[in-house]
């Protein structure tokens, strides 16, 4: 009776796939991969969906989904890291291994949807670790030195590999990261709804930083790399002056006291603005600087804060 029912299931999952190939080519124009689309008894066989493996396991009296990486995907990500180690040693400078915790937190933040991440990324680096240290006559071992290692991976305080001031982000310090569909309690009535709004937020600005490491300013120092990062984060993405959310195309970190009048790129000397705020800043006129303050609706807390912005002038 049991092998009946899945017989009927899988020949109208079969039937259902052919309709869904049908409807791609003759309304879509589009040709599914036979390759790759396939249909497949989890329980018994898992599949592979960009990079990632899945299977159906029971637990307790239900089914759900186990997800590991692929065996091509850990060898590929070993290969990067490897890769980039030995370049680090080669040219054991700031901008290799800002390349370097580049490669990782990416690797991480695709990765860790799957639900096994944290033990693929053990194995990961205990492929690495022989190769990991090379560096060791260029780097000290220990605790965090910076902030934005902190913020990242702040459960991860031990044994750090620190290279040309650089805090080397852990390989395996990954866990899994739950993906969520649209949830329908957010909201601005409950308490539980604008929680929901807080979290989302900093998922938004998490993305500017993402960016930022992987879009490092060659022109400048690793300092003000690093800081700027640390900086947005402790502006939760919004901006200094107007609190407006900021826009990748849309975002300048500017420096309160300028390097010509003896400023430096430490922490307290940086502000994320927008670029329309910015022009603000350097407006010798009055009566464009106040057409300007009017039109981005600058309040009077932001109107302040220009204007000591605009001390340095």
């Amino acid at each position: 009776m049991i092998l009946r029912y899945f017989a009927v299931i899988l020949n109208l999952l079969r039937k259902f796939f052919l309709a869904v190939k049908k409807w791609l080519r003759e309304r879509l124009g589009l040709e599914i991969s036979v390759e790759k689309s396939k249909v497949t008894n989890l329980r018994k066989n898992s599949s592979e969906f960009l990079g990632i493996k899945f299977k159906a396991v029971k637990k307790g009296n239900k089914m759900i989904a186990r997800s590991h990486m692929t065996e091509k995907s850990i060898k590929r990500v070993e290969h990067d890291i490897k890769k980039q180690i030995y370049k680090t040693q080669k040219h054991t400078v700031e901008n290799e291994v800002v390349k370097l915790n580049s490669i990782i937190l990416g690797v991480h933040n695709y990765y860790s949807m799957a639900t096994m991440c944290n033990f693929d990324f053990h194995k990961i680096y205990f492929l690495v670790k022989p190769t990991l240290n090379r560096l060791k006559n260029n780097s000290k071992r220990g605790s965090p030195t910076n902030k934005l290692y902190l913020k990242l991976y702040g459960n991860y305080k031990r044994n750090i590999y620190n290279v040309v001031g650089i805090d080397v982000f852990p390989l395996y310090g990954v866990v899994l990261k739950k993906t969520y569909s649209l949830n329908q309690e957010i909201c601005n009535y409950t308490k539980r709804g604008r929680q929901l709004i807080h979290d989302k937020l900093n998922r938004e600005y998490q993305e500017l930083i993402d960016y930022l490491l992987l879009n490092r300013d060659e022109s400048q120092s690793a300092k003000f790399n690093d800081n700027r990062i640390s900086r947005i984060a402790g502006q939760q993405g919004k901006s200094y002056i107007s609190g407006v959310k900021l826009e990748l195309d849309n975002m300048i970190c500017h420096r309160i006291k300028p390097k010509s009048l003896g400023g430096n790129d430490d922490y307290n000397n940086l502000v994320w603005i927008t670029k329309e705020e910015h022009q603000l800043i350097f407006e010798r006129n009055e009566e464009p600087l106040n057409i300007g303050l009017k039109e981005l609706g600058i309040n009077e807390k932001g109107l302040k804060k220009v204007k000591s912005l605009r001390l340095f002038l």
